[in-house]
């Protein structure tokens, strides 16, 4: 479970305070976790993790939230809480990721090489299995009977 909470204040509006309890909905390791709040404001999504060949991992996280009803009840259209939240999270994910970096055991090059070998393993694998649909020259081409 995660808290979230925050002040909001969007021009002359009033502050808005989002809260919410996060709670793990799905887990597929080392791929995806999706997530739905359990209090609060409702909110659900999913953090994607993918392994580069480079050593690193790229984190997408995908959130859908609805409108406060008070911004619907004064006719506000659309408005850019997401562009702050992706920069909020921008900051303090690589603010963590500094934190996680300096406490780090000795071996940290070991396991980016490992996970780098892993992800360079999974993209040959893939590139044989499109080559392997791929019919061989020379070799006629099975036409579909229509």
């Amino acid at each position: 479970m995660a808290l979230f909470q925050c002040f909001y204040r969007w021009r002359k509006l009033p502050v808005l305070e989002i809260v919410f309890l996060l709670e793990r909905a799905t887990v597929q390791p080392n791929s995806s976790i999706a997530f739905k709040s359990v209090y609060g404001m409702p909110i659900a999504g999913n953090v994607n993790l993918q392994e580069q060949v480079d050593g690193t991992t790229k984190v997408q996280l995908y959130f859908t939230h609805p409108i406060p009803n008070l911004l619907v009840q004064m006719q506000v259209g659309p408005f850019g809480v997401e562009t702050h939240m992706m920069q909020i999270l921008r900051d303090n994910l690589a603010a963590y990721k500094a934190k996680v970096e300096e406490t780090t055991p000795a071996d940290w090059q070991q396991v980016k090489k490992q996970v780098a070998a892993r992800a360079q393993q999974r993209q040959q694998q893939q590139q044989e299995e499109e080559n392997s649909k791929q019919p061989l020259p020379g070799q006629p081409q099975q036409q579909q009977a229509a």
